[in-house]
């Protein structure tokens, strides 16, 4: 149970403020401090491409501290990690996406410094996410996820033991929705939210779903908000009057600004851990039509034909299919009252704080594992050129010196949210069994149906 001597850091990124970590990040912490007595700090990892001071604008936590990537090295991450860690002394670090994090405990351990729970939060289904927890296991303490399927993964993937796998949900406000009048619309507004990408997003899928729904001769408009690489491309590709690009939205004006202006929200991912662009959408009593996306089964939260409509991940016509039923109001009102109720009776902001909340409590009373155990050898997983010439320590003086940072092409770059280089059979086991996990669930679900 948190008490208060009890001192929690979390630690995450800044790179992308208006994304759903940093919405989780702004409630969670909002609802621990109204709900808890332990002192919480929030650490926001700061650089170039992670500007913090933009970041705690716009999320002025009540105890932030900024940690500088300095030099950009690995050496100068986790040195900048253990100086706040000595600082703040937590009795629980909480490492939201930066492995370097971990790394960092591990040359405390390897220094006998201060003791502390680790927990890691997994937010992305990701085989380098679980990878890193194996390469880990001598100094992270538990595990939290976002999604059953996440931890049946980690559960069955690594050698972590049940009592260190713990699962809590994204939340959502449930706004006042008893004045949404769902009837036959044209033309049908989609609105697709959230980051701008191919690879998990398959935002290219858009196109396709676009040109089915004209060839179709639906009456639609599609909005798009958000930000990301694939953006500038797709909006090229899709190239229509039908289509209104709504910019990148300021979370405080989602609502207003994008759910209320459409009748239909499209998700088209390979894969999801949450999402809580879904739930979000569901609050604003929108209809969804969402990709079966890996992670959906196992949560058992979205159905096909009761609170959603579903299409095959790359299914573009199946898509168009769905969609183009959904000009029927009567449909949509079926959808917009379950999706309702799901919110309310799993996914509120409430019922969310009040899980991560239980799992803190549960959590601190754990003493740190990893106290007891023979930490790993330190090992530098980055470097250039002055590193190998001359050590990770000796470059970093250099650098520092002569203030040659270390050029990075990204935010990952700039704060790795793992250090593991999966090998191709490693990722291979990874894709199988999320295929088995999620198969099995299937399974048990239709069983239950049946009966």
């Amino acid at each position: 149970m948190l008490n208060k001597q009890d001192h929690l850091l979390f630690i995450a990124p800044t790179a992308y403020p208006l994304g759903g970590i940093a919405v989780w990040l702004d409630y969670l912490m909002t609802g621990l401090l109204t709900n808890s007595i332990a002192q919480i700090t929030f650490g926001a990892v700061s650089g170039h491409y992670h500007d913090a001071k933009i970041y705690l604008e716009k999320y002025p936590f009540v105890n932030a501290e900024i940690i500088d990537c300095g030099t950009g090295t690995q050496v100068a991450r986790a040195s900048a990690v253990i100086e706040l860690i000595e600082k703040v002394q937590p009795t629980m670090v909480v490492c939201t996406n930066i492995a370097d994090v971990y790394f960092a405990t591990r040359l405390l351990k390897s220094r006998q410094g201060i003791e502390y729970i680790l927990v890691a939060t997994i937010h992305a289904l990701e085989p380098k996410l679980i990878s890193d927890m194996i390469e880990y296991i001598d100094v992270i303490d538990h595990i939290v996820v976002t999604n059953k399927l996440t931890r049946a993964v980690v559960s069955e993937m690594t050698d972590y033991h049940e009592e260190q796998i713990h699962y809590a949900q994204y939340g959502v406000n449930l706004p006042a929705v008893t004045d949404v009048v769902v009837t036959s619309v044209e033309p049908l507004r989609i609105l697709y939210c959230g980051r701008i990408e191919k690879d998990q997003k398959r935002c290219q899928d858009l196109v396709k779903i676009a040109q089915g729904l004209t060839d179709g001769g639906v009456n639609y408009q599609l909005l798009i908000a958000g930000d990301g690489p694939y953006k500038d491309q797709l909006l090229s590709e899709l190239g229509s009057e039908k289509v209104v690009y709504l910019g990148s939205i300021p979370a405080e004006q989602v609502s207003e600004k994008a759910y209320r202006q459409a009748d239909v929200l499209l998700l088209t991912s390979e894969w999801e851990t949450g999402p809580i662009v879904i739930w979000e959408a569901l609050a604003h009593g929108l209809a969804v039509v969402t990709s079966k996306y890996s992670g959906v089964k196992t949560e058992g939260a979205l159905i096909d034909q009761i609170n959603c409509l579903m299409f095959e991940v790359g299914d573009a016509p199946g898509a168009v299919t769905a969609i183009t039923s959904l000009l029927d109001g009567s449909k949509r009102r079926k959808l917009f009252d379950a999706g309702v109720a799901l919110i309310r009776d799993r996914y509120s902001r409430e019922l969310s704080v009040k899980q991560w909340h239980m799992v803190f409590n549960e959590i601190a009373s754990y003493e740190p594992r990893s106290h007891a155990r023979d930490s790993k050898p330190v090992k530098f997983y980055s470097g250039g050129r002055l590193e190998s010439l001359f050590g990770y320590r000796l470059a970093e003086r250099i650098r520092r010196l002569l203030d040659k940072p270390v050029m990075m092409n990204s935010a990952g770059d700039e704060w790795p949210h793992a250090h593991s280089h999966v090998q191709p059979e490693f990722g291979a086991q990874f894709a199988d069994r999320i295929l088995e996990v999620e198969s099995v669930n299937v399974e048990s679900r239709e069983a239950q149906v049946e009966d």
